[in-house]
């Protein structure tokens, strides 16, 4: 925040402003990249990517073909979520595995 000096002239910094500023950038910077990384673990990185172009750079084309962009999406999601469920059952047949070696 900037206040004019007594003068009217010199603009001066308000106490506590720009470090006001700057400690915020730095919070929602470091809150973003919890999100990318949360998103990269949870394979999402290309539906959100996709979604984010979409509406964005390919906005006029989306919104003369919602039904098809969404039903990519929606597929894009899926094929996430089966990438989940086939990761599970190879991590629950390797513990099985190893019971059965095991006993």
């Amino acid at each position: 925040m900037q206040s004019l000096s007594a003068d009217g002239n010199m603009p001066q910094i308000a106490e506590g402003g720009m470090e006001h500023d700057v400690c915020f950038f730095d919070d929602a910077m470091t809150l973003l990249g919890g999100i990318v990384r949360l998103a990269q673990a949870l394979r999402l990185s290309v539906p959100l990517l996709y979604g984010a172009l979409v509406i964005t750079v390919f906005r006029p084309w989306y919104l003369t073909h919602t039904a098809l962009a969404d039903g990519i999406f929606f597929v894009l999601v899926g094929l996430v979520a089966l990438s989940w469920v086939v990761s599970l059952i190879r991590v629950v047949r390797e513990a099985v595995l190893r019971l059965v070696r095991k006993g």
